[in-house]
């Protein structure tokens, strides 16, 4: 079942996306979820606890923001 429930976050992400900022997103299957073809977040899913990780895009790819 936990294949089923991969697919369930995954989809269920993809549609949050949408609702709340009006974007498209994709599934990369299994676990990836695109916007324009770069992944902005992860699913994982183990023991029936599903988990994500977004990715936050910058300006530049080569600065990393200082934590104040």
């Amino acid at each position: 079942q936990l294949p089923q429930l991969n697919m369930l976050a995954s989809l269920a992400i993809v549609l949050a996306i949408d609702r709340a900022a009006g974007i498209a997103s994709t599934v990369k299957w299994p676990n990836d979820v695109l916007i324009k073809g770069r992944k902005v977040a992860g699913i994982l899913v183990e023991n029936h606890l599903v988990g994500t990780s977004a990715q936050a895009a910058s300006a530049s790819t080569s600065a990393t923001p200082a934590i104040s």
